[in-house]
């Protein structure tokens, strides 16, 4: 356990970077949950499985967000329908759907960049550090 609270502090001064690839490891998460989420109005459309809202719920508290946001997306989908048509809301959900993948997709690669950055920053100070460790040995 001592090596790696060892290896572990050759990162210190990588710390812009970790922070930065903690920041897009939750932009991944964020997106990831909304690319999902938006499958599901899509599904509905498609099935014809969706409620007519004629008015949005009002928020009553985080025990009920689930059924709160249900209804509310079903408002927006129902208004839009009548405004521009299914088809055109199918459309609309689809490119945000998308743009929501994408997004996630591009986050994932950054991320991945940056922690290979640190990787390869942590592994070239290990290998200076043995390096001239073995260049300091008697001969």
């Amino acid at each position: 356990m001592n090596y790696y609270f060892r290896i572990l502090q050759l990162t210190k001064k990588y710390k812009k970077e970790i922070f930065l690839t903690i920041l897009l490891n939750l932009l991944v998460v964020v997106f990831s949950l909304f690319s999902i989420t938006v499958l599901i109005p899509t599904l509905k459309i498609i099935f014809k499985n969706t409620v007519d809202v004629t008015s949005p719920l009002p928020y009553t508290g985080l025990a009920s967000i689930k059924s709160y946001l249900e209804s509310n997306l079903n408002y927006y989908i129902t208004t839009q329908s009548r405004l521009i048509g299914k088809s055109c809301v199918l459309v609309r959900i689809l490119i945000f759907g998308t743009a929501m993948f994408f997004f996630k997709n591009l986050f994932r690669y950054l991320a991945a960049i940056s922690m290979a950055y640190i990787q390869v920053g942590v592994e070239r100070d290990l290998r200076n550090k043995i390096h001239a460790k073995i260049l300091q040995l008697p001969t």
